[in-house]
């Protein structure tokens, strides 16, 4: 897969239809798969933080038939603080099913990215709304 094996992750920019500037976010992938070189329209760097203009890109159908290989896209939907949105499009921030703190129940883990960062060891009061993206076993 694109050179690089034990790929987990990727910044991306997929729909990038006719020209369009896309949705940016992280595409991580599953264990094993193997993606060919055509099968995207850019590569980006794998497994290493980049920015939206140097990461990976695909098409609408690109991403489909990604998607069937089990590849997640995670978009930057940014995050919500009361009820003002901040940074979507530019930033990412998405709840783990782990709690950072077992005695604070107002506190959980998040994985959070913007373009040139990612934070996987994040926490953040459950106040801060972020991002949940439900996912089920490949068969």
């Amino acid at each position: 897969m694109f050179g690089t094996t034990q790929a987990r992750y990727t910044h991306a920019t997929i729909n990038t239809d006719n020209g369009t500037d896309g949705v940016n976010g992280m595409i991580l992938f599953p264990d094993g798969v193997d993606i060919a070189l055509s099968e995207v329209t850019t590569v980006g760097t794998v497994n290493n933080v980049s920015t939206w203009e140097a990461g990976t890109k695909c098409t609408s159908a690109q991403w489909t038939a990604l998607a069937t290989k089990g590849c997640v896209f995670l978009p930057a939907a940014g995050h919500r603080s009361g009820t003002t949105m901040y940074n979507p499009g530019v930033a990412g921030k998405y709840w783990t099913s782990y709690s950072s703190n077992e005695y604070h129940a107002a506190s959980a883990s998040d994985v959070t990215f913007r373009s040139n960062n990612l934070n996987t060891t994040g926490s953040g009061g459950r106040k801060f709304g972020g991002s949940v993206r439900l996912v089920c076993p490949v068969e």
